[in-house]
């Protein structure tokens, strides 16, 4: 379990190949929109996915189908807040298939 600013990760945004599933677990200090953002290789955003609504009194806890796309080089997980300000939770860079 590892703390940041925002929350607690007790498992990182992870993308599963063989099944196909993005998932991870979160405890979060803010309430707001959670949101995955994929990017490509330049950090421009590819799509917008909109998961739900967090607060400190329930936990984020996800396991999503997720088709691998090659243009998609990062993933990253963030909580739009009610003021629209934007804060980083989680990331990860997807590896290629073997």
């Amino acid at each position: 379990m590892k703390s940041i600013k925002l929350g607690v990760i007790t498992k990182n945004i992870s993308f599963d190949e063989e099944n196909q599933m993005l998932s991870g677990e979160y405890g979060v200090f803010i309430e707001g929109e959670v949101l995955i953002h994929l990017k490509d290789t330049s950090e421009k955003l590819i799509k917008e996915i909109h998961l739900e609504q967090v607060s400190p009194l329930k936990a984020l806890s996800f396991q999503i189908p997720f088709k691998r796309d090659l243009n998609i080089n990062k993933i990253e997980l963030i909580i739009k807040d009610k003021s629209g300000k934007i804060h980083h939770l989680d990331n990860c860079i997807k590896q290629k298939a073997k």
